[in-house]
């Protein structure tokens, strides 16, 4: 029997979104926003900081912000997000029930975004398998920004029905840096997605593992200060990255450490991140 693919829909989903498909005079809510759940790699304060830099503090006025897109879609929607990616934003604009109100890019430049993830008994127990999958992601992302054949050969592969199941041209427009937000405008970005950049895209600084701490602590998911620095090193395995890119031969950057400029105009640099973290006017903690 072949695997489900991760993230693929089971038969219980299939079947609750084939209900909801059919209640054609459901009662639909006004819009809805699209977060990446807490915690995860999608920039779960990207939205909420959308938000509360112009006034709205979305723990009071929306709570709520984690609506599936299949949600959106059966019952037509109107999706407003950030730019959370090629596949369910454009989708969502290909389809004409949403738009992006901004793009990552324009919230923080640079940004982190996915990551591979695993438990620190696993690198233990198995060093060699976690450097090679390190070295396997760094080679896979060389390889995609080598080439405008190589990203259309990965918004191919992507959009097979296996991973995501949608129109190739939906990933690969956004991977090209070819956006429309849906209302009007059409651009082409020039901070469009990178894979590797000459190495500096997939190495897991700590000054970024700070700041989502930073934020855990801010939104109360954090109850007491944490050592910042000292979990940051504990869950952002410099020295496995490290091992694996000069297995693949790839270049890093010259510190652990870099300087972010978001989109509150407020410079973020690691160095205090716990004066940081309190210096919100819109807090839980």
């Amino acid at each position: 029997m072949r695997p489900k693919p991760i993230g693929a829909p089971g038969p219980k989903e299939r079947r609750k979104d084939a209900r909801i498909g059919k209640r054609e005079r459901v009662r639909r809510p006004v819009g809805c926003f699209d977060e990446g759940q807490p915690c995860s790699s999608e920039i779960p304060e990207c939205p909420r900081r959308d938000a509360r830099e112009v006034g709205v503090d979305h723990e009071r006025v929306a709570p709520d912000l984690r609506k599936p897109c299949c949600h959106c879609r059966a019952q037509a929607i109107p999706r407003i997000g950030h730019d959370l990616g090629p596949r369910r934003n454009n989708r969502a604009i290909v389809d004409g029930i949403g738009f992006t109100a901004e793009t990552t890019q324009g919230i923080w430049k640079d940004h982190p975004e996915k990551t591979l993830g695993t438990t620190a008994e696993f690198v233990a127990k198995y060093p060699n398998a976690a450097r090679a999958m390190t070295a396997a992601i760094i080679d896979a992302g060389r390889w995609i920004d080598a080439s405008l054949s190589n990203r259309q050969k990965t918004a191919q592969t992507v959009a097979d029905r296996s991973y995501v199941n949608t129109d190739s041209d939906v990933i690969l427009a956004r991977m090209l840096g070819r956006y429309d937000n849906g209302i009007g405008t059409k651009w082409d970005e020039p901070d469009y997605m990178k894979f590797y950049s000459d190495g500096v895209v997939n190495y897991p600084y700590l000054s970024d593992g700070m700041w989502f701490m930073t934020q855990h602590r801010r939104w109360g998911l954090l109850k007491e200060e944490p050592d910042y620095l000292a979990v940051a090193k504990k869950v952002n395995r410099i020295d496995i990255y490290k091992q694996a890119a000069a297995a693949a031969k790839a270049s890093l950057p010259k510190s652990d450490f870099r300087t972010s400029k978001l989109i509150d105009g407020v410079v973020w640099d690691g160095k205090d991140p716990k004066k940081y973290a309190g210096s919100f006017k819109i807090k839980v903690a």
